[in-house]
């Protein structure tokens, strides 16, 4: 009955890599910085390129103040 949405691998004790399907965008990227820094998108490059303009357009907004 349950359907298997990513795949996962154990790096070393501290690190583990999961492969998951999903849509960038304002609700993942908001997941994303909750995670403080303890997850990071490493591939495809273009999705780690995306949340980085992302943030650096939230600092913008808050430049200044």
């Amino acid at each position: 009955p349950y359907t298997t949405l990513f795949r996962s691998k154990e790096k070393d004790s501290n690190e583990l890599t999961v492969i998951v399907p999903l849509t960038a965008g304002p609700y993942f990227y908001g997941w994303l910085t909750a995670m403080n820094g303890d997850v990071r998108i490493s591939k495809p490059k273009k999705a780690a390129a995306a949340y980085r303009d992302y943030l650096k357009s939230l600092a913008r907004e808050y430049k200044g103040i």
